[in-house]
């Protein structure tokens, strides 16, 4: 799926989105060991859980591949750069 979505990189996430036959959009994430320990990781994926319910996404399949910056950066911003329409990085 990777390679089939439209990939949207941001200062600190990439966002990919593939088309989804489902009536709700789904959400992946790949959160690597690079980012921290698993504390630290899960801290992460509750962070973006909690901005993509934030976000209204359309149907589609979305796969978030965050960067250290998320952990530390404010709740507004990691909302702002999960919304696809938003073309702003920082």
């Amino acid at each position: 799926m990777l390679s089939a979505g439209r990939r949207i990189r941001k200062a600190g996430l990439t966002l990919v989105i593939a088309e989804s036959q489902l009536p709700y959009p789904r959400l992946g994430m790949i959160t690597p060991r690079r980012l921290g320990g698993a504390v630290v990781r899960n801290r992460i994926k509750r962070r973006i859980r909690a901005a993509a319910r934030e976000c209204g996404w359309e149907p589609a399949d979305y796969v978030v591949i965050p960067t250290p910056l998320v952990e530390r950066a404010p709740f507004g911003t990691v909302v702002r750069w999960l919304d696809p329409g938003d073309g702003g990085g920082r």
